[in-house]
């Protein structure tokens, strides 16, 4: 559990949510090693974190979802020239019919450009 007050004694965030839908890359590092890039779409994102739907059609990459250790999130603001990459650790996830995970922001890597 997070002693931050950020967020809430159940691990969620407590600053205000914007809700959005802006296109996305996931970069994951799973703890076997692997790497994977898949398209998400972000849903709500505030300053402590991020709610994302990380596209998996057919749930490809199933396995190496449920064993991520962090991931970049990459993404574009509108009007703007270049990515900005944040470093994530996923906080909660729900593997259904989507794939849904909430993360929060590390902040080791945030900014840094990838192209």
């Amino acid at each position: 559990m997070r002693e931050d007050p950020s967020f809430d004694n159940e691990g969620r965030r407590q600053g205000t949510r914007y809700e959005v839908s802006q296109q996305a890359v996931v970069q994951i590092f799973s703890s076997e090693g692997e790497i994977v890039c898949l398209p998400a779409m972000i849903k709500n994102i505030s300053l402590s974190g991020v709610l994302l739907e990380i596209r998996d059609k057919g749930h490809v990459y199933l396995d190496m979802l449920e064993s991520i250790e962090h991931f970049n999130l990459i993404f574009v603001i509108p009007g703007e020239k270049n990515p900005v990459v944040l470093d994530c650790s996923p906080a909660r996830m729900e593997l259904s019919s989507q794939v849904i995970v909430g993360a929060v922001f590390d902040g080791k890597q945030a900014g840094r450009y990838i192209m």
